[in-house]
């Protein structure tokens, strides 16, 4: 059985946003919640990534797709909290 050979992401096609998002997803150093807009901005610029490939690099697809999917879900988290809050704040009742 011939033995696996390494696979190689190449980093300098993308942003060095991106790019520093991918490496810190392999590394496992995603743990903290990032804010609205720099989940916007992961799911932003993976999403442009992906659809700027004229020949997709299988390498590349599923970090990238990774970052995008933690940016959609930090993005659906923040706007749940948001929603929560301004529900609290019965903005339907005039203010005196």
């Amino acid at each position: 059985m011939q033995k696996e050979q390494p696979r190689f992401i190449d980093l300098d096609s993308l942003s060095p946003e991106l790019a520093q998002q991918v490496l810190a997803l392999v590394h496992g150093e995603l743990s903290s919640a990032p804010s609205y807009m720099e989940s916007y901005f992961s799911l932003k610029n993976s999403s442009a990534e992906l659809l700027s490939m004229s020949e997709p690099d299988i390498d590349l697809v599923v970090p990238l797709v990774e970052v995008g999917l933690k940016g959609f879900q930090g993005c659906k988290k923040r706007i749940k909290q948001v929603s929560g809050y301004l529900s609290e704040l019965n903005l339907d009742e005039p203010v005196v």
